[in-house]
Protein backbone atom coordinates (compact mmCIF):
# COMPACT_ATOMS: atom_id res chain seq x y z
CA UNK A 1 0.00 0.00 0.00
CA UNK A 2 1.29 3.38 -0.44
CA UNK A 3 1.42 6.21 1.58
CA UNK A 4 1.46 8.94 -1.20
CA UNK A 5 -0.62 9.20 -4.22
CA UNK A 6 1.59 9.04 -7.16
CA UNK A 7 2.81 11.70 -8.76
CA UNK A 8 0.32 14.07 -11.67
CA UNK A 9 1.25 12.49 -15.05
CA UNK A 10 0.61 13.83 -18.70
CA UNK A 11 -0.18 12.13 -21.80
CA UNK A 12 2.70 11.36 -22.65
CA UNK A 13 4.27 10.58 -19.18
CA UNK A 14 5.72 13.52 -18.58
CA UNK A 15 5.66 15.00 -14.81
CA UNK A 16 2.88 17.74 -14.36
CA UNK A 17 5.27 21.02 -13.17
CA UNK A 18 3.40 23.09 -10.39
CA UNK A 19 1.69 26.01 -12.38
CA UNK A 20 3.92 29.16 -12.42
CA UNK A 21 2.11 32.44 -11.77
CA UNK A 22 3.35 34.61 -15.16
CA UNK A 23 4.47 38.15 -14.72
CA UNK A 24 2.95 40.58 -16.75
CA UNK A 25 5.43 43.47 -17.97
CA UNK A 26 3.27 46.69 -17.35
CA UNK A 27 3.82 50.15 -19.26
CA UNK A 28 3.38 52.97 -18.12
CA UNK A 29 0.95 55.01 -20.51
CA UNK A 30 3.22 58.14 -20.38
CA UNK A 31 6.42 56.58 -20.86
CA UNK A 32 8.88 57.39 -23.63
CA UNK A 33 9.59 53.82 -24.75
CA UNK A 34 6.76 51.36 -25.39
CA UNK A 35 9.04 48.22 -26.49
CA UNK A 36 9.62 47.50 -23.11
CA UNK A 37 7.29 44.56 -24.01
CA UNK A 38 7.96 40.98 -24.86
CA UNK A 39 6.62 37.86 -25.34
CA UNK A 40 6.49 35.87 -21.85
CA UNK A 41 7.37 32.59 -22.22
CA UNK A 42 5.78 28.96 -20.88
CA UNK A 43 4.43 25.62 -21.49
CA UNK A 44 1.18 24.49 -22.48
CA UNK A 45 -1.05 22.97 -19.81
CA UNK A 46 -2.19 20.23 -22.29
CA UNK A 47 0.72 18.93 -23.87
CA UNK A 48 4.10 20.42 -22.04
CA UNK A 49 5.82 22.34 -25.34
CA UNK A 50 7.14 26.17 -24.81
CA UNK A 51 4.55 28.94 -25.82
CA UNK A 52 4.89 32.34 -25.76
CA UNK A 53 2.07 34.77 -24.35
CA UNK A 54 1.76 38.41 -26.38
CA UNK A 55 -0.86 40.43 -25.31
CA UNK A 56 -3.46 41.71 -28.26
CA UNK A 57 -4.18 45.20 -29.48
CA UNK A 58 -7.11 44.51 -26.79
CA UNK A 59 -5.00 43.61 -23.90
CA UNK A 60 -6.22 39.90 -24.21
CA UNK A 61 -3.09 37.33 -24.13
CA UNK A 62 -2.99 35.15 -26.74
CA UNK A 63 -0.70 31.98 -27.03
CA UNK A 64 1.54 32.00 -29.82
CA UNK A 65 4.18 28.91 -31.22
CA UNK A 66 7.34 30.30 -30.18
CA UNK A 67 8.65 30.10 -34.33
CA UNK A 68 8.01 32.13 -36.99
CA UNK A 69 7.15 30.68 -39.99
CA UNK A 70 6.73 30.93 -43.56
CA UNK A 71 3.24 32.87 -44.64
CA UNK A 72 2.84 31.19 -47.93
CA UNK A 73 2.50 28.30 -46.03
CA UNK A 74 -0.18 28.94 -43.36
CA UNK A 75 -3.45 29.94 -43.75
CA UNK A 76 -5.21 33.72 -43.57
CA UNK A 77 -7.12 33.43 -40.22
CA UNK A 78 -4.17 31.29 -38.62
CA UNK A 79 -1.46 34.02 -39.31
CA UNK A 80 -0.22 36.51 -36.45
CA UNK A 81 2.65 38.84 -36.32
CA UNK A 82 4.58 40.46 -33.42
CA UNK A 83 4.79 44.17 -33.57
CA UNK A 84 6.92 45.85 -31.20
CA UNK A 85 5.56 43.38 -28.36
CA UNK A 86 2.11 43.30 -29.33
CA UNK A 87 0.36 40.31 -31.03
CA UNK A 88 -1.95 41.34 -34.79
CA UNK A 89 -4.00 39.07 -36.86
CA UNK A 90 -2.81 38.72 -39.92
CA UNK A 91 -2.76 41.22 -42.36
CA UNK A 92 0.21 43.36 -42.15
CA UNK A 93 1.87 41.74 -45.44
CA UNK A 94 5.11 39.89 -44.30
CA UNK A 95 6.84 36.97 -45.61
CA UNK A 96 6.95 35.67 -41.97
CA UNK A 97 3.95 34.89 -39.08
CA UNK A 98 3.17 33.30 -36.17
CA UNK A 99 0.38 30.22 -35.23
CA UNK A 100 -1.48 30.36 -31.89
CA UNK A 101 -0.53 27.31 -30.33
CA UNK A 102 -4.28 25.73 -30.03
CA UNK A 103 -3.38 25.12 -34.02
CA UNK A 104 -0.27 22.62 -33.35
CA UNK A 105 -1.04 21.52 -29.98
CA UNK A 106 -0.84 17.58 -30.33
CA UNK A 107 -3.24 17.07 -27.06
CA UNK A 108 -6.05 18.68 -29.10
CA UNK A 109 -8.32 16.35 -31.23
CA UNK A 110 -9.80 18.91 -33.65
CA UNK A 111 -8.22 22.68 -34.38
CA UNK A 112 -10.03 25.47 -33.08
CA UNK A 113 -11.88 27.66 -35.16
CA UNK A 114 -10.56 30.64 -36.58
CA UNK A 115 -8.65 32.74 -34.22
Amino acid sequence: MRSTPPAPRRWDGSPVLAHRVRRSLQICPDGVSRLLRCGQSGQCRDCGNRIEWYHRSTERAVRLHPQELPAARVPAVCRWHVSSGVAHPAGDGSSWCRLPHAVVCPARDIPPHSP
